[in-house]
């Protein structure tokens, strides 16, 4: 299961199952609970991480004490790749929304791997783009749709029903959608 859900990022789509396998060799799965913190921002950035269960908000605090909430991620998606890579400290802190499994990827022997393979080189600039692409779209939402239309899109992306009534469960605090 957890093979599935690394395969199936845009980082690693396409790369042969041995060269994965060899990849993810000497990594492990960590149990988080709600409300643990993932990495701090300014934590050295020896790690991006694959979240195979729950929900992980990214945050920064702002100069009057508030929580600005960038971003949250559920399972199959890859996170801090950017910062990894940068040789820097986090710019942002990572904290569990509800109890996660997380998969954490080491830098220095992925580093290793992708001078061997030039393939994942070319799949994190593809994920990356993605990415940014998908943030471009978020910003431009954000300038010119409403907080009522923002939550409407929301909750049409999670409704399993095309016509008709239908519940909605939102995937974490209903809090968290209001920052």
């Amino acid at each position: 299961m957890d093979f599935k859900i690394v395969a199936g990022l845009p980082l690693f789509e396409g790369l042969p199952h041995q060269e994965l396998t060899a990849l993810l060799a000497h990594v492990q799965p960590r149990n988080f609970g709600k409300g643990e913190m993932l990495f701090l921002r300014g934590d050295p950035a020896a790690c991006f991480y694959v979240i195979l269960e729950g929900w992980v908000k990214i945050f920064r605090e702002t100069e009057r004490g508030d929580e600005a909430v960038l971003g949250v991620f559920t399972s199959g998606e890859s996170l801090a790749e950017a910062a990894a890579f940068m040789n820097q400290g986090y710019p942002a802190s990572g904290q569990m929304v509800d109890d996660a499994r997380i998969l954490p990827i080491l830098v220095e022997p992925f580093r290793r791997h992708i001078e061997q393979s030039p393939m994942i080189a070319m799949n994190m600039l593809a994920a990356m783009s993605k990415r940014m692409h998908h943030l471009v779209v978020e910003v431009e939402q954000l300038k010119t749709a409403s907080a009522t239309q923002r939550l409407i899109d929301f909750l049409l992306r999670r409704c399993t029903v095309n016509e008709g009534s239908a519940v909605v469960r939102l995937p974490y605090d209903k809090t968290l959608l209001s920052r």
